[in-house]
């Protein structure tokens, strides 16, 4: 059976992503951090969908949830990076503190979980990364 881990899976796209790929017959894993979101996401999607609290900001996390899946899985086929938050502001306002925090989850979390996933990638397999709408059109506050 084909294998798939979602950063960011817990809501929005990711969750959807984790319905359609159960659908099409993948054994999914989901990860998120927000206790309410891991809390729903096991409520609402499919037993068999393993929900993985981490924080993606965390290397130590991010290795543990990357054990937990080669545990249960082996191998991957598909690994979806679609962690992220958007937190508008205007650039005089932007702390280094909170661009830190959005660094950290929108690149630093993808980067280093795929490094830890590479392993686990089968030949073949497919790596998605979501992007926000900001790469096409100015968004204020998106600076």
């Amino acid at each position: 059976m084909p294998t798939a881990l979602i950063i960011g899976g817990t809501t929005g796209i990711g969750r959807a992503t984790a319905l359609a790929l159960r659908r099409c017959g993948f054994d999914v894993a989901v990860t998120g951090r927000n206790p309410d979101s891991i809390a729903a996401a096991r409520r609402e999607l499919p037993e068999e969908v393993l929900v993985i609290r981490c924080d993606a900001r965390s290397l130590s996390e991010t290795d543990a949830m990357i054990e937990t899946v080669r545990e249960r899985f082996g191998t991957l086929d598909a690994l979806f990076l679609n962690a992220g938050v958007s937190r508008p502001a205007a650039i005089a306002d932007v702390t280094e503190a909170s661009f830190d925090d959005q660094v950290d989850i929108n690149f630093k979390g993808q980067y280093f979980t795929l490094q830890k996933a590479l392993p686990l990638l089968r030949d073949g397999a497919s790596v998605i990364l979501t992007v926000g709408a900001g790469v096409s059109r100015g968004i204020a506050g998106e600076a």
